[in-house]
């Protein structure tokens, strides 16, 4: 009886369970279907909107996002809740004044690979919510004072690929968010910036973070150019015919000088940016030594020197006094270079990186490199780790090698010490596949091992 009763309890628990379940997923799936019907209802709100207009509009998050292929005759057309506006490729000429009034909730405006010569200065009036500005790969040689009064929000601006050649001292000074700067590959731009010490004070001192000067032609820096810029951490000078490291803003964690035309890093370099973090002097192509305490005082996390084709010295006091016990950096490149040898010095500096990356030197495998072989490099660091010289070991991968066959003396004498090590190691050796024209060179040196 009792069980019995037991049993019609759970019973009926289960049916009260389920239901309620049921009426959970009835009304979640109600729920649903209201939420798609008012986001189908909104898209096509916005579609309708973008009707008449030219352009396409997609919505999302309450907000319209705009594509035109010709800028709109009149702006006010176009959705007012519209976030983004992409005017790319759009054979825009010239901006007039309050060209995009109407559209209150704009944040992000691409403007690029235009035919733009000419802005005016009320061109963006009253964008108070814009926050990304993109007018890059256009024509424009000058831009107004007060081009962004308007945009008092605006923390992205993109002039890279333009004809500037001057930059009005004030032209910052109505946007005080501004937090990332390109004015990359204006060629014209260079000896303006020489001559106006003082051209990006105001942008300096709304705390701008980030800075591309790629490509400007500037051959030097006036003194205090960065005497404002205690914010910025992020800078690159990439491209540019500088013949020395400047002297650099303190906060920096991020430096590129790729492709410029220094001929040897000096001791202390960087000593003015105690916290760089990621360094990148990669094709330089002029650069042929780094000379003792370079680095000295870095704690980097990158550093690449890859693509330098005349580089033949990296002293080994290059990361400071201090290197041994604090390691380099944790990913490092000298890949790619005219390195044939590295001062044992280094073994502690390049024992650290997680990442090691010293393929493509014209490394000469004798008693001075034979240190490098104790190093715990990776399959894929060691790939193309090719020996070459002396002639006999020329493509040798230099980890098929064992540390004795890094001989210093003639080359009757590395091959019979070559000879011993394959006979008390065989097959330590791995002899790589050659074109056919290097082909002899490696078997004649093979034969004679093997005779021996």
């Amino acid at each position: 009886m009792f069980l019995c009763f037991y049993y019609q309890k759970i019973r009926t628990q289960v049916h009260l369970d389920l239901a309620r379940n049921l009426h959970l997923v009835e009304t979640g799936g109600e729920m649903w279907r209201a939420a798609v019907l008012v986001a189908a209802a909104a898209a096509a709100a916005a579609a309708a909107s973008c009707r008449g207009t030219g352009c396409s509009c997609s919505y999302s998050g309450g907000r319209a996002r705009v594509s035109c292929p010709s800028l709109p005759r009149d702006a006010r057309a176009l959705p007012p809740s519209t976030r983004a506006l992409d005017l790319s490729r759009s054979g825009v000429a010239s901006l007039a004044a309050d060209v995009f009034a109407g559209l209150p909730a704009l944040e992000e405006l691409a403007l690029p690979w235009n035919r733009m010569a000419s802005v005016s200065p009320r061109a963006f009036a009253n964008l108070s919510a814009l926050r990304r500005l993109d007018l890059s790969h256009n024509l424009l040689a000058a831009l107004p004072r007060g081009l962004l009064d308007g945009a008092p929000l605006l923390q992205s601006l993109d002039l890279s690929f333009n004809r500037l050649a001057a930059l009005h001292p004030g032209l910052f000074r109505g946007a005080p968010s501004l937090d990332e700067l390109s004015l990359a590959f204006n060629p014209l731009l260079g000896p303006a910036l020489e001559a106006s010490p003082g051209a990006l004070a105001a942008a300096f001192a709304n705390d701008l973070r980030a800075l591309r000067l790629d490509g400007v032609r500037l051959a030097r820096l006036p003194d205090g150019f960065f005497a404002s810029a205690e914010a910025l951490r992020e800078l690159s000078l990439a491209d540019n015919p500088l013949r020395e490291v400047p002297f650099l803003p303190g906060g920096l964690e991020d430096l590129d000088l790729s492709g410029c035309e220094v001929r040897s890093l000096a001791p202390g370099s960087f000593v003015t940016s105690p916290f760089l973090r990621r360094l990148r002097l990669e094709r330089m192509r002029e650069l042929v030594a780094v000379q003792r305490s370079a680095f000295e005082g870095l704690a980097l996390e990158e550093l690449s020197l890859r693509g330098c084709p005349r580089l033949t010295e990296v002293s080994g006091g290059a990361f400071g006094d201090s290197a041994v016990e604090r390691g380099g950096a944790r990913v490092l490149s000298l890949a790619h270079g005219g390195l044939r040898a590295l001062p044992r010095e280094l073994q502690g500096p390049l024992s650290a990186p997680e990442r090691l990356d010293l393929q493509g030197n014209p490394w000469r495998c004798d008693c001075n490199l034979a240190w490098l072989r104790r190093l715990n490099l990776s399959a894929a660091e060691t790939a193309d780790l090719r020996c070459a010289e002396p002639p006999e070991l020329r493509r040798v991968l230099l980890w098929s090698l064992p540390e004795s066959a890094f001989l210093c003396g003639g080359g009757h004498e590395r091959r019979r010490g070559a000879a011993g090590a394959a006979a008390a190691a065989p097959g330590a050796y791995e002899m790589l596949r050659v074109d056919d024209d290097e082909e002899a060179a490696v078997g004649v040196w093979s034969t004679e091992t093997s005779a021996r």
